[in-house]
């Protein structure tokens, strides 16, 4: 890697193509790369940061799209008014995608990235074997319409898993980041890394991590979220 570092701009070329887990690396491999890694962080922690701060808002904005899913997914445990009820009973049928989107909405809020993907699996196979129910030809059952609720969640429902998993890869980088570049600060920041890493309130994520900045002697990230 150092004779590489001597061609000119290829550093700044292979830094700013890393992915940000692999910053941190190239960055210990020799003084003549830690600077130019150190360089492209500040760059990238600031856009992750910008970025969190957007998901956060439009996961605040979401909260009425998620609170409809909440809806339909009562409905198509709780009526008999449609005539498609009986296809929701889950135990019965096997329709269980209402009751994970449920779950993951109400309970489900706390969790890392791995908890959350596995999540997500666990809906989309379910989603897969629903669909193939929903046009079993063995089944006497009317053609379920479009607007229907469990069509609906079907189409959209992984949305909200796959804004939740952002949320928390973007905390993971963003921490990533700040401990290659202020190793020292960060880990004496304690609580609040602990504070950061497992809020899952929008507000308290953005609060928690506004504490964690005003730790760093940067003064554009510092006050970034000010």
């Amino acid at each position: 890697m150092d004779a590489i570092a001597q061609i000119q701009g290829v550093q700044d070329i292979i830094t700013s193509k890393l992915p940000i887990n692999s910053l941190s690396i190239i960055g210990k491999t020799s003084s003549k790369w830690e600077v130019p890694a150190k360089e492209i962080s500040i760059v990238k922690v600031q856009e992750e940061i910008l970025a969190f701060n957007e998901r956060v808002s439009t996961w605040v904005s979401f909260q009425p799209f998620t609170s409809k899913f909440m809806r339909l997914c009562w409905a198509t445990r709780t009526t008999r008014s449609d005539e498609g009820w009986w296809l929701f009973t889950g135990k019965m049928d096997g329709h269980r995608t209402p009751s994970l989107l449920l779950d993951f909405i109400r309970k489900n809020k706390i969790g890392g990235v791995k908890q959350f993907k596995e999540l997500k699996k666990q809906f989309l196979e379910q989603v897969e074997l629903e669909k193939w129910l929903l046009v079993d030809p063995r089944r006497k059952h009317h053609k379920i319409p479009e607007d229907h609720p469990i069509n609906v969640i079907h189409q959209q429902g992984v949305i909200v898993f796959d804004h939740r998993i952002q949320m928390e890869e973007s905390k993971q980088e963003i921490l990533t980041l700040l401990q290659f570049l202020f190793p020292e600060r960060i880990e004496n920041a304690g609580k609040k890394l602990a504070d950061f890493t497992h809020s899952a309130k929008p507000y308290t994520m953005v609060k928690n991590l506004r504490k964690i900045l005003h730790c760093i002697p940067h003064a554009k990230i510092r006050t970034l979220l000010d």
